[in-house]
């Protein structure tokens, strides 16, 4: 790896005319890259973030079916049917 970054080195002095500038294209180097490595991170935190909103959708679709199912049962059925089954839901049996 070390005889890479030499190799770079002298390929990038090579080709810069002014060698005083070979310092400045450094560091102008060295910040894109911090720059692309922190819109690296960004992305995967986006990514994440979507991935929990997702995750998030689901966990509700499923508990606003699960309330019309008790708001059904409870205007249909008698409410110790419904205690029962809510009591099942809380406590299965193996």
């Amino acid at each position: 790896m070390t005889s890479r970054i030499a190799a770079t080195k002298a390929k990038v002095a090579s080709k810069v005319g002014d060698k005083s500038q070979l310092g400045e294209l450094s560091r102008l180097a060295n910040g894109l890259r911090t720059a692309q490595e922190a819109e690296h991170d960004l992305q995967q935190q986006l990514h994440h973030e979507y991935d929990r909103k997702e995750q998030a959708e689901h966990k509700y679709q499923r508990t606003a079916v699960r309330l019309r199912e008790i708001r059904a049962s409870i205007s249909t059925g008698s409410s110790t049917a419904l205690l029962a089954q809510l009591a099942e839901e809380v406590n299965p049996k193996p």
